[in-house]
């Protein structure tokens, strides 16, 4: 992967935002720009979820967007269950 270079206000921004509580966060800009990189970055080893629209409807971004929780949610919950749970 390719140095992290130039983002450190934007992260800040990000950490700042961060914290106990749930919260939404969109972040938007002209293409190419490293939005995604930047969002990489910042959610390495913490618990986030994180949505990228792509071409496709309403409806079908909406589907996908509203199943990103609950993807999360069973992912997080099978990776802390111990052993015997987990089955």
């Amino acid at each position: 992967m390719t140095v992290f270079v130039d983002r450190e206000d934007e992260l800040e921004a990000l950490e700042e935002l961060w914290g106990s509580r749930f919260q939404l966060a969109l972040l938007w800009g002209r293409r190419r720009v490293g939005k995604t990189r930047l969002l990489d970055e910042f959610a390495a080893g913490k618990p986030t979820i994180t949505f990228q629209a792509d071409e496709g409807t309403a409806t079908e971004q909406l589907a996908r967007l509203t199943d990103q929780p609950r993807t999360w949610s069973r992912r997080r919950s099978t990776s802390f269950a111990s052993p015997s749970t987990s089955r």
